[in-house]
């Protein structure tokens, strides 16, 4: 439900009962239940407002004018909800003309190059009724070599469609027709049936089928033009012949108003004797058709404005602070809940194929939880179906529209949650109170960041001390008094911290630390002189030295007349004339004292007390002058800290309690998530029970969706208001997205995965149907982005529909990186990447070194041809054999830089599998065994590995080197898209990789202007070569040169010297990524390292802990600040944990 739209509802129900009580008829209008009914579905008609319970005609009679317009203007001033005008609309026409340019060009119209062409025979209509195929024979066919090389060329078509639009666009055009179209301005050869296929390549046999999982077409194109409806497609439910087949199709379109005449003509059509195998870009029909219908209603909103490149006027949202979520969240998690709460629009960056599906899943059940309705759209339905599985059980009650035969799983799933949600359970929960504590906890570590790495005092704590210094200056004497050590801590209380790690080390020096407390000795055993009189004459100085010289000092007058004439306000008069040994024996050193005292007047009043109080120490405890000193800047410190341990009592509170609180904190949240989840159900089977079972026409519903004429988009539309709004979870296919009413802002949050496939154009229709909008992908993929604008030779300046809706989305919008790796357990592979590839973003919580066997590289000396390298091809069936040999279970992908070595890889396995039963047997036993549709989903070119990951996999990079030591094939890596391409499959890697090369890395580095995705190749190659020579320190010294180039790190000593100090209390310890491993049951991390590893305090001291404790190892966190217990003691405990 829309709360601002209720609200203004309820603001109007209360100004009409007073503008009828004012007149004297004193009726009531309708109560909140009713409002927030009204709220939640929306209705733009009066005949949708009389669906919704509680109202009657009588109150649309009344109230109805002035309840729709309140919801106008709410959707004109909230949700932006206008007409489209303006630039909006020449932008959607000039993509509907650019579209017709590529359709009007394209095998809708007009045969193509790629079109292979088939006389039609009675064995091709066996396709449509007996699951038969059209056959051809190495061994019979006597052309078999160059149709073989013709079917490839057609397949490396499809795949590049495929890679475009996510959709399989190979048919046979069946019912081929030739005429003119638009009044003869338009030559037509063309089939007016589409009818799925797959095209099944063996070494000796070419075998096309009728693909059973996609539906047949009509020509939507020719139906357009020629006005007949996009649901006009013939059924072939007759078994006829050929001929026959062609003649009752020509009767079906004759029905329609299409004309025929003999031979075709600019004023009809004939029917042709042949069929086409071809690609039909079915998207691109239904993209413009989606834009028609745009043109049509009118409409658009705010996220029209974004996809087409108008500056959004994005709206202010008040957060809701309390965000559900049914996974245990990462910090990134728990940010893209706040921002997409917060915006219209939000990037999510899956850095490094980081699972974004425990985010994904958190965001629907958070909507749901606040009572509004999703959809999650894709391309691919394999990324779809990521995301379903992973809800899990609350799947049942998410609409799946992709994969097959959505028509009867919607209804199968419609009845279920109907009779399911009969029986709501509203448990009571204490989210909020939850919360609550939650942030309290939060806010206490925000708090103890500010306070460690901000500007106070308290900060110099850290700040100002290494770990070597805090151990010196707490371990102090051995024999002490404790009584002069708390008078003397007194003293420096006051003092501030900083003044006593200067004072330490100016001090340090002991020949310097001797001559100032000689000074102080001095100044205290003649405290007289410093009244003496300054720049004294020769004539004074003789006068001096013969006062001094003289034998008897017994004259007190002559005394007293010398005082006068050189002492100045002399305090000590009276004294001196009573003692006049100590003034000679004060004179004779005069010159002494007089250097000492520069010494002193150079240092500040702190340094001045801390001197006295070194003097002072010395006699008292009868210690030498170092000894003095340490105790002193001990004793000082000591007195500094406790007082700011009292005016910060609460930030040493939370470091004294950090392990009770990140263990509260870890049981909050998975508390939390229990009783996120029961709600989430609650919601779930309450919205259905409301918005369907309660629903005035649920019994319509319920007879359209049993009748013979059941038509599932016709439902959704017919129904919209209940269905949309009863179901809160869709699951769509972007091609179904299309089929979709186009109401706008009908779901609170649209979820787009695998953004940078899709570009702007085709997700028009999305923004009109969405308030909100959520794009998912990895911007070191976007391969769509780098071909745009960077391949282009008559380079322009591109449109932003032109643009991938991950980039229009990351441009106007919010942007959140998914950091966390926790799917690749190469070490090497995945430091290569996250530095080569992500500037070092990406985040690895599995802890462990490098392993010499992570990568093997084999170097066939093969040579590149035409986008082929058949010995490196040859080599890569010879590995999967052995592979598939020793009967592994685990997941495999091939994966080759260019489709023509894919299908070279292809042709190989298949006469292999012509050659060796027993690698066919294997073979067969793998591909059931992992789901593969065939060889073709074992092969892969990069451009295919979006969103794939397999324990296993085989590369063959292609390229190879000539005789004048020249890269063949180096055209791979001079687009800027084969940057993201490499980071493709290498990220598809999961435990292991096999590189198969005909390169060495020196031949690469030395070809002259390489550009940067080349030079990358040369160094992953030099990591390969490594691998293979298991040699770890080489593997160390490349990664950590990339490392150096995107991280700084200036940590390195903190973590050598606590390290040390492990090794010296008899512990294993070793460093990995800034932290100690110890024992290897241990992860010990100092806070001012983890400081600079990641400055949100968090994620740093709350969430990085939990994800790093879910390795199996412990977490013991040291606040390396002076506040903290004796490090021994820490030490201990870390001594204790190991056992």
């Amino acid at each position: 439900m829309d709360n601002k739209l209720f609200f203004r509802l309820q603001k109007l129900r209360d100004d009409l009962r007073l503008t009828l009580a004012l007149s004297g008829v004193g009726a009531g209008v309708c109560d909140d239940e009713t409002l927030k009914r009204i709220a939640e579905v929306v209705p733009e008609t009066s005949e949708e407002l009389m669906m919704v319970k509680g109202v009657n005609s009588a109150f649309i009679t009344k109230f109805g004018v002035e309840i729709l317009d309140c919801i106008k203007t709410y959707k004109s001033e909230v949700l932006n909800e206008r007409e489209l005008s303006g630039h909006n609309l020449a932008v959607i026409e000039k993509i509907e003309n650019s579209l017709k340019d590529r359709l009007l060009g394209g095998s809708y119209i007009t045969k193509s190059q790629s079109a292979l062409i088939i006389n039609g025979t009675d064995e091709i209509i066996n396709l449509f009724y007996d699951k038969g195929s059209i056959k051809y024979n190495r061994r019979t066919d006597e052309n078999f070599e160059d149709r073989y090389n013709q079917f490839i060329k057609l397949i490396k078509l499809v795949d590049a469609k495929k890679f475009e639009s996510g959709k399989n666009e190979l048919y046979l055009g069946f019912s081929v027709v030739k005429g003119g179209i638009c009044g003869g301005v338009l030559n037509c050869y063309a089939p007016l049936v589409l009818v799925p296929i797959k095209i099944m390549l063996n070494y000796n046999e070419i075998k096309v089928i009728k693909d059973e999982k996609r539906n047949i077409l009509c020509n939507s194109l020719i139906n357009a033009l020629l006005g007949i409806s996009q649901n006009a497609v013939y059924k072939f439910d007759k078994k006829l012949g050929f001929a026959e087949l062609i003649a009752d199709i020509e009767n079906y379109y004759k029905t329609l108003g299409m004309k025929f005449v003999e031979n075709g003509g600019y004023t009809g059509f004939s029917m042709q004797n042949e069929v086409l195998i071809d690609v039909y870009d079915s998207s691109l029909v239904d993209i413009l058709l989606e834009l028609q219908k745009i043109k049509k209603s009118k409409k658009i909103n705010k996220l029209t404005d974004i996809i087409l490149g108008a500056e959004p006027n994005t709206s202010e949202y008040i957060s809701n602070h309390t965000s559900y979520y049914i996974n245990f969240p990462t910090i990134e998690c728990k940010r893209v809940l706040e921002q997409y709460e917060e915006n219209d629009i939000l990037a999510v960056n899956s850095l490094m194929g980081s699972d974004y599906v425990d985010t994904i899943t958190n965001v629907l059940a958070d909507n749901v939880c606040k009572g509004k309705n999703c959809i999650v759209v894709a391309k691919n339905d394999l990324e779809l179906e990521k995301v379903y599985s992973a809800l899990q059980s609350y799947n049942k009650y998410a609409v799946k529209l992709f994969g097959e035969n959505c028509r009867e799983s919607f209804k199968k799933q419609f009845f279920d949650c109907v009779e399911d949600c009969v029986g709501v359970e509203n448990k009571k929960n204490d989210i909020f109170g939850l919360d609550d504590r939650m942030r309290d906890i939060e806010k206490d570590f925000l708090n103890l960041d500010q306070n460690m790495f901000g500007n106070s005092e308290f900060a110099s704590c850290i700040k100002n001390a290494s770990l070597y210094d805090s151990l010196y200056l707490l371990q102090g004497l051995k024999e002490k008094d404790e009584d002069v050590e708390n008078l003397i801590a007194e003293q420096g209380a006051e003092i501030k911290l900083v003044e006593i790690l200067n004072i330490k080390r100016r001090f340090e020096n002991s020949d310097y630390l001797n001559k100032v407390l000689r000074a102080e000795e001095m100044d205290r055993m003649f405290p007289w002189l410093k009244y003496f009189k300054k720049d004294l004459t020769k004539k004074e100085l003789a006068e001096i030295n013969e006062f001094c010289g003289a034998k008897n000092h017994s004259n007190k007058k002559l005394i007293k007349q010398f005082v006068e004439k050189y002492f100045i306000n002399n305090e000590f008069v009276k004294f001196i004339i009573e003692n006049p040994d100590k003034l000679i024996n004060s004179l004779i050193g005069l010159n002494d004292y007089n250097e000492l005292m520069v010494e002193l007047s150079l240092l500040s009043v702190t340094e001045r007390k801390f001197i006295s109080s070194v003097y002072d120490t010395k006699k008292l405890l009868e210690v030498n002058n170092i000894d003095a000193c340490r105790m002193v800047i001990e004793c000082f410190l000591r007195g500094v800290l406790k007082r700011i341990e009292g005016e910060n009592a609460e930030s040493v509170k939370t470091i004294n309690e950090y392990n009770v609180l990140l263990e509260e904190y870890k049981a909050l949240t998975n508390k939390k998530t229990v009783q996120c989840r029961e709600l989430l159900v609650q919601r779930l089977k309450q919205s259905l029970k409301d918005n369907l079972v309660y629903s005035k026409r649920f019994k319509a519903m319920q007879d359209s969706i049993n009748g013979s004429d059941y038509n599932l988009f016709e439902m959704l539309t017919k129904f919209r208001l209940e269905l949309f709004d009863g179901f809160k979870i869709w699951f769509v296919n972007l091609d179904k997205v299309r089929e979709l009413p186009i109401i706008a802002n009908m779901f609170d949050l649209c979820i787009v995965l695998q953004s940078a496939d899709i570009f702007a154009y085709e997700s028009v229709g999305l923004g009109i149907r969405s308030k909100k909008l959520i794009a998912v992908a990895d911007s070191e993929q976007n391969v769509r982005r780098s071909e745009n604008l960077l391949t282009d030779k008559n380079f322009k300046l591109v449109e932003p529909y032109e643009l991938t809706l991950f980039d229009n989305v990351s441009d106007f919008g919010e942007v959140i990186d998914l950091c966390l790796n926790n799917r690749h357990k190469n070490k090497v592979l995945f430091d290569f990447t996250n530095y080569a590839f992500y500037d070092g973003r990406c985040k690895d919580y599995n802890i462990g070194g490098y392993n010499g066997n992570a990568v093997v590289c084999i170097n066939t000396a093969g040579r590149f041809d035409d986008g082929i390298n058949p010995t490196e091809a040859r080599k890569v069936i010879s590995i999967l054999k052995t592979v598939l040999a020793k009967g592994s279970n685990k997941s495999i992908v091939v994966a080759t830089f260019t489709n023509a070595q894919k299908y070279e890889i292809i042709k190989q396995i298949n006469l292999l599998s012509e050659l060796d039963a027993e690698f066919t047997k294997r073979l067969d036993v793998y591909l059931k065994k992992s789901g593969s549709n065939g060889v073709e989903d074992l092969v892969k070119t990069a451009y295919e590995l979006m969103g794939v990951t397999k324990e296993l996999v085989i590369f063959s990079t292609v390229i190879s080197v000539n005789k004048y030591r020249q890269i063949e094939g180096r055209d791979i890596f001079d687009f800027a898209g084969s940057k993201a391409l490499l980071n493709l499959v290498l990220t598809s890697a999961i435990n292991k990789m096999i590189v198969v090369t005909s390169v060495e890395p020196d031949d690469v580095t030395k070809c002259v202007g390489g550009t940067l995705p080349l030079q990358l190749f040369a160094t992953f190659l030099s990591v390969c070569k490594a691998c293979g020579d298991n040699n770890v320190t080489t593997i160390e010294n490349i990664l950590n040169m990339l490392k150096t180039l995107t991280v700084n790190n200036s940590v390195g000593g903190l973590i050598d010297d606590l390290k040390e100090l492990l090794l010296q209390n008899n512990l294993n310890a070793k460093v990995v990524d800034n932290r100690i491993i110890v024992n290897d049951k241990i992860i010990v991390e100092l806070e001012s390292v983890a400081k600079e590893n990641c400055s949100d305090a968090i994620e740093r001291d709350l969430f990085l802990p939990i994800m790093l404790e879910k390795t199996g190892l412990r977490y013991y966190k040291i606040f390396d600040t002076l506040l903290i217990e004796d490090l021994n003691l820490q030490i201990e405990k870390i001594k204790n944990l190991s056992r």
